[in-house]
């Protein structure tokens, strides 16, 4: 019973980690995307004025 508890607890875990990392990249990409977006808006006003 004990080591089924322990396996269960540390695929549990490893889920949790590998979220938390597939969270951390796609707000990397979102940041990014705002970037180029923003440099472009940028782009658009020089090309305005």
């Amino acid at each position: 019973m004990e080591w089924s508890a322990l396996i269960i607890s540390f695929f549990f875990l490893a889920t949790l980690v590998r979220i938390e990392i597939n969270t951390k990249k796609k707000l990397d990409n979102d940041k990014k995307i705002m970037k180029q977006l923003q440099d472009i808006l940028d782009e658009l006003k020089k090309m305005k004025n």
